[in-house]
């Protein structure tokens, strides 16, 4: 079983206030982390205490979504022999074939990157546990990742199973047809439509300034970036709570970029701002 969670369930609620519990840093929803009672944030790795509602105080707090904790869980109350391998041991790695040769394991529960090292000659079917989750991923490859996953655990299994809701989603679809070349219209499309990499380069710019004045300073950014370059197209700005700063994201077909960034840095280096230039980057991923 992959499963790309490590924590018990994905979100936090509470019944009283109908709060999703979010970090304070980046606004992303905490994870439950049942084995050592923490609220966890899987952006910044926030992370307190599990206990009450801390919007309104009540113990009405309810777990949805699930991970590989919950799933263990589940596995050993129905009788399974299940074994969680979220290693990158080799001793690890070693004693789960151990284990497997001594057939005291019916079902190892993993994640995709650990998934690659097994290569035990009994592993033979393989199930994506929600792989909505792995299609939703907050980034620009996130089509591309899915669809990598699923190739390469079809190279290391006789069958594979995919949970989903979306079982005509073109990665899905063209991953059972075997249709690489389908799939690698498909996205470029997709990436011509959003102006993404490879037809655009896609380039991040971070403003940290006095609160009061970074939307304002990444505005004026905006504005030269627009003024100087062509085939160009500028998202934002917007506050990224994960860096605490303000974000510009560009777009752009313009080799003249790395210039006009260049002149941009300049133009701030004796003041109170600080400029961060992310060139051609996955955006969230």
């Amino acid at each position: 079983l992959i499963i790309n969670n490590r924590s018990y369930a994905k979100n936090i609620y509470c019944r009283t206030c109908h709060k999703t519990l979010k970090c304070p840093n980046c606004q992303v929803p905490l994870m439950y982390q049942k084995e050592k009672n923490l609220y966890k944030c899987p952006t910044c790795f926030y992370k307190k205490e599990a206990s009450t509602c801390p919007i309104c105080g009540k113990e009405t707090i309810t777990y949805t979504g699930f991970g590989m904790e919950q799933v263990m869980d589940f596995l050993v109350d129905k009788g399974y022999r299940a074994h969680l391998f979220d290693s990158v041991s080799m001793d690890d790695l070693d004693e789960l074939n151990d284990l497997i040769d001594l057939d005291k394991i019916d079902i190892v529960v993993t994640t995709i990157n650990q998934f690659i090292s097994l290569s035990h000659p009994k592993l033979k079917l393989a199930c994506f546990v929600d792989f909505d989750a792995f299609l939703n991923n907050p980034s620009f490859s996130s089509s591309v990742k899915s669809f990598n996953a699923l190739e390469y655990v079809r190279c290391k299994s006789d069958e594979v199973i995919i949970q989903t809701v979306n079982p005509m989603h073109p990665v899905i679809v063209h991953f059972v047809k075997d249709d690489v070349d389908g799939f690698y219209m498909e996205e470029i499309k997709t990436r011509e439509y959003l102006k993404l990499k490879p037809i655009y380069d896609v380039d991040q710019i971070l403003i940290k300034a006095p609160y009061g004045e970074m939307l304002k300073i990444a505005s004026t950014i905006k504005k030269t970036i627009m003024s100087l370059l062509t085939n160009t197209y500028v998202v934002g700005p917007s506050y990224n709570y994960k860096e605490q700063k303000a974000q510009l994201i560009v777009k752009t077909q313009d080799k003249r970029a790395s210039n006009v960034y260049l002149r941009i840095y300049e133009m701030y280096q004796n003041s109170n701002v600080m400029l961060i230039f992310d060139r051609n980057r996955d955006i969230y991923g």
